[in-house]
C-alpha cells in the first residue's frame, strides 16, 4: 500500500512544461519519511507519468540518503540516454539516469534547461500521429 500512497502523492504533485510534453515530480526525503517508504516504493512512477498522450519525457528527481539528485529519466521515442550522459550518467535510449552531487533545486536548475532543449528537437508533427 505504501507504495501506491506515495505514487499518487507524487503523480498528483506534478509538473507538466512545453504543452505536456514534459511531466516530472520531485521527492525529498521528507515526503518519503512522511509516508514511511522506501526508495523502491518510488520504482514506476516515471512510467506512470510517461503514459500521458502529450507526455514525450517523463522523470522523477529523488533526494538520496545523501543529500545528492537522482533522475529516473523514461521516454517514448528521445534519446534520453544522452542527456544523462551529459551529467556523468547513462542507460538505455528510453530509460536512463544520472545522479547529481547536490541539492535537488540546484540539480533541477542544471539538467531540466537540457530537457527543454531535447524536447524541442522533438518533432511536432508527431503530435498528430498520436491522435
Amino acid at each position: 500500500r505504501l507504495m501506491f500512497k506515495i505514487a499518487a502523492k507524487a503523480i498528483a504533485n506534478a509538473t507538466y512544461l512545453m504543452n505536456d510534453k514534459i511531466a516530472y515530480t520531485v521527492v525529498d526525503r521528507n515526503m518519503l519519511k512522511e509516508y514511511n517508504a522506501l526508495d523502491e516504493h518510488l520504482e514506476g512512477i516515471p512510467e506512470i507519468l510517461r503514459q500521458a498522450l502529450s507526455v514525450e519525457v517523463a522523470f522523477v528527481l529523488k533526494e538520496t540518503v545523501k543529500k545528492e539528485a537522482k533522475f529516473s529519466f523514461r521516454s517514448k521515442t528521445t534519446d534520453v540516454a544522452t542527456l544523462c550522459g551529459l551529467f556523468g550518467g547513462g542507460g538505455h535510449k528510453h530509460a536512463a539516469g544520472c545522479v547529481l552531487k547536490e541539492p535537488l533545486d540546484n540539480a533541477l536548475n542544471k539538467v531540466l534547461p537540457e530537457v527543454k532543449k531535447l524536447v524541442e528537437l522533438f518533432p511536432e508533427e508527431y503530435d498528430t500521429l498520436r491522435v
